[in-house]
C-alpha cells in the first residue's frame, strides 16, 4: 500500500466517526427515549476520544508528512494534506479529557433545553447552559493560537467558517441593519395588515405526503437519504449515500412551514451534490457553514418565495385537502409567504429581518463567551436585546431564548453563518440570472438547470477551495452585501 492509500485510510477511519457521531446525534433528536440522554453523552464521549486519538497518533502526522514530501502533489491532494493537517492541528490544542467532557456536556445540555422548551421555563436549562458555555471558553482557548487575532470569539467563528473574524464580521452585519432598517420602518408606516388565507390546517398524514412531495419537487434523492421530525429542523450529511433532514410538523401553517422544507432541502441538495469522486475524502463537505446555509437560503428565499413555486405547489395543496385550500389563490399564497411582519422567531421571520434576529444572537454570545453577560440574566437580555434591534418582545422563554437548539450543542460561534449565507445565495442567485438566461426554465416548472448550475460551480468544489473563492469564481465579484440589499429593495422598495 502506497503512502497515499494509507493517508486515505486513516481518513476515511476519521471521517467514519464522524459519521457515526452524526447518527447518533440525529437519533437523539429523532427518536432516543428521554431517560437514555445520560448513555449517549457517554457513547459519544468515548468516539470522539476515539477519533481525538485518530488524529493525533504518529502514524497520522508521517503519512501527512510523508504526503506533502511527494514531488508534483496535485491540487486535490494538497488541498486534503492542507485540511487535515488543519483539523489535526486543531485537535492537538484540545486535551482528551476536554473532548469527552464537551460531548457529555453537549448531551447534558440538549436534554436541559428540551425539558426546559417542554416546561417553558429557561431555568430548567440554565445550570447545563452554564457548564457547557464555560467548557465552550476553554475550547476557544485552546484554538486562539490558530487565528492569529487572540479574540477567542473568532477561534470560534472560525470553525464554522474558517479565516472569518469579528473584524471583518460586524461591518458586514452592521451594514446590513442599516441597510434593513429604512425598510422594515417604511414598511410598518403603511400599517397593511398580513394578508389573510382561508385555509385550514392539515391532517398531520397529509402534511407528511406534501413535505415529501415538496423535497421530491426539489429533487431530493430518498433512495440517498430520509426526511423525519425533530423539535428544531436540521440536516446532516452522514455519507455519500446517507443524508438525512428533519422538520417541524407544520399542519396549522403548511404554507410557511413548506419554506422551512424548502430550506432543509437546499441543506439536502448540497450534501447529496458533492463530486462523487471526493466521496470518502475531507474535500466531500462545505467549505463553511455559511456556504452551507446560503445553499439553504437559495432555495427557501430565491424559489420558495416566487410566484412559480406555488403554481406548481397549489395543486398538490388542494388535492391533499381540498377544503382548505379550495380557495387560496397563488396570488394569495405567495403573499403570505412574503408578507413583512416582524416576529420573535428566527426560523419564521421575514427577510427584511431575518438578519436582525442573527444580529441579536451574534451580540448576546459573544456576551456569554466573554463573560460580560451571567447565563441566568439570558432571558431579559434576550428581550432588551430583541426589542432594541427586531422591534419585537418575545412573549416568553419558549419563543425567547430557547427557540434555538445552536447554544444547547455548544454552537457559539454558528450564528453569523446564517447572514454570511444570505449574502452568498443573492449573489450566486444573481449570477446564475445573468449567465443561464434568468428564470425562463424555472417559469416553465423546471427546477433542473438551477440545480445543475449549483451542482458545477458550488457543490462538486466541495471543500477544495473556500466559500468566498466559490463564490468570486462563481459570479465574478467579490463577497459583497451589495446584492443582497439590492434584492430586497427590488422586491420590497
Amino acid at each position: 500500500m502506497s503512502h497515499w492509500d494509507e493517508l486515505r485510510a486513516a481518513m476515511r477511519e476519521v471521517l467514519d466517526l464522524d459519521a457515526v457521531v452524526a447518527l447518533l446525534g440525529w437519533d437523539e433528536e429523532t427518536y432516543l427515549p428521554p431517560e437514555a440522554r445520560a448513555d449517549r453523552g457517554r457513547q459519544v464521549a468515548l468516539l470522539e476520544g476515539l477519533r481525538h486519538q485518530l488524529l493525533l497518533a504518529p502514524r497520522f502526522e508521517r503519512l501527512l508528512d510523508e504526503a506533502e514530501a511527494q514531488q508534483g502533489i496535485d491540487g486535490e491532494r494538497a488541498a486534503i494534506v492542507r485540511l487535515l493537517r488543519r483539523r489535526r492541528e486543531r485537535a492537538s490544542r484540545l486535551p482528551e479529557a476536554l473532548v469527552r467532557a464537551l460531548a457529555e456536556a453537549r448531551s447534558a445540555s440538549l436534554d436541559g433545553w428540551e425539558r426546559a422548551r417542554a416546561g417553558r421555563d429557561f431555568r430548567l436549562w440554565a445550570p447545563s447552559l452554564a457548564r457547557l458555555i464555560e467548557l465552550t471558553r476553554e475550547r476557544a482557548d485552546a484554538g486562539v493560537p490558530l487565528v492569529g487575532t487572540g479574540d477567542r470569539y473568532d477561534a470560534l467563528l472560525d470553525e464554522h467558517e474558517p479565516a472569518m473574524t469579528r473584524a471583518r464580521l460586524e461591518p458586514v452585519l452592521f451594514a446590513l441593519r442599516d441597510g434593513l432598517a429604512p425598510m422594515q420602518r417604511a414598511i410598518a408606516e403603511l400599517d397593511e395588515p398580513a394578508p389573510a388565507i382561508e385555509a385550514a390546517p392539515l391532517a398531520p398524514a397529509d402534511e407528511a405526503r406534501l413535505v415529501r412531495r415538496v423535497l421530491v419537487e426539489l429533487g431530493f434523492d430518498f433512495a440517498r437519504g430520509r426526511h423525519d421530525r425533530s423539535t428544531h429542523p436540521f440536516t446532516l450529511h452522514c455519507g455519500a449515500h446517507d443524508v438525512r433532514l428533519t422538520t417541524r410538523a407544520a399542519v396549522e401553517d403548511p404554507l410557511r412551514g413548506l419554506l422551512t422544507v424548502a430550506h432543509e432541502g437546499g441543506h439536502a441538495l448540497y450534501d447529496q451534490g458533492f463530486d462523487p469522486r471526493h466521496a470518502g475524502t475531507v474535500l466531500a463537505d462545505a467549505p463553511s457553514l455559511g456556504m452551507h446555509e446560503g445553499q439553504a437560503r437559495l432555495w427557501e428565499n430565491h424559489v420558495a418565495r416566487r410566484p412559480l413555486f406555488w403554481e406548481r405547489l397549489l395543486p398538490a395543496l388542494r388535492e391533499l385537502a381540498p377544503t382548505a385550500f379550495a380557495r387560496v389563490s397563488v396570488e394569495q399564497a405567495h403573499r403570505a409567504v412574503n408578507a413583512i411582519a416582524p416576529g420573535p422567531v428566527r426560523v419564521d421571520a421575514d427577510e427584511l429581518s431575518y438578519d436582525l434576529h442573527v444580529l441579536v444572537r451574534y451580540r448576546l454570545e459573544v456576551a456569554l463567551l466573554a463573560g460580560d453577560l451571567a447565563v441566568a440574566d439570558l432571558p431579559q437580555a434576550w428581550r432588551e436585546a430583541m426589542a432594541r434591534d427586531v422591534g419585537v418582545t418575545p412573549h416568553g422563554d419558549l419563543d425567547g431564548c430557547l427557540q434555538d437548539v445552536h447554544w444547547a450543542l455548544g454552537a457559539l460561534g454558528y450564528f453569523p453563518s446564517y447572514t454570511l449565507g444570505n449574502l452568498y445565495a443573492a449573489q450566486l442567485y444573481q449570477a446564475w440570472q445573468r449567465q443561464a438566461g434568468g428564470e425562463a426554465a424555472l417559469a416553465a416548472g423546471d427546477l433542473s438547470p438551477l440545480r445543475e448550475w449549483l451542482r458545477r460551480h458550488v457543490w462538486q468544489p466541495g471543500r477544495r477551495h473556500t466559500a468566498e473563492e466559490i463564490v468570486q469564481a462563481a459570479s465574478g465579484a467579490p463577497i459583497s452585501a451589495a446584492p443582497l440589499l439590492s434584492y430586497l429593495e427590488e422586491k420590497y422598495g
